[in-house]
């Protein structure tokens, strides 16, 4: 399952805009869903530097501009004026920058936290990867 941007209905009227997320419903998500966070990021600060052994997540720019790379090359950039997710299967290394104050990223995940499930290293990331 490669990266790849992820376009959600967006509902618009005069009031405002409504982007549902339906994760319970098949064809609708890319995954099933077993855990949601918010990150609030610092401008200019990188944050994650780090793979999943086995978790899929969906990256969604709820607030402000992110910059995402993965595996040091490619790189995304989300926005919240967008209906659009990055999706980011397991064994991608991903580095994210918050590009505007008060940026928050919402990530949507197919497995419960572990701290085992953390690759933090990235020469160890490229080892396991080699391997795949």
């Amino acid at each position: 399952m490669p990266v790849k941007i992820i376009n959600f209905k967006k509902y618009q009227d005069p009031s405002g805009d409504l982007i549902p997320f339906y994760t319970n419903l098949k064809g609708r998500f890319p995954f099933n869903n077993r855990r949601i966070f918010l990150v609030y990021g610092k401008k200019n600060y990188k944050r994650s530097d780090h793979a999943h052994k086995s978790c899929k997540q969906l990256l969604v720019c709820i607030n402000g501009s992110i910059k995402i790379v993965i595996n040091k090359k490619k790189i995304f950039k989300l926005d919240s004026k967008n209906s659009q997710g990055l999706l980011v299967p397991k064994l991608n290394w991903s580095e994210i920058f918050f590009l505007k104050k008060k940026s928050i990223l919402m990530v949507f995940c197919d497995k419960q936290y572990s701290a085992k499930e953390y690759i933090r290293s990235y020469s160890q990331f490229l080892k396991i990867k080699k391997k795949k």
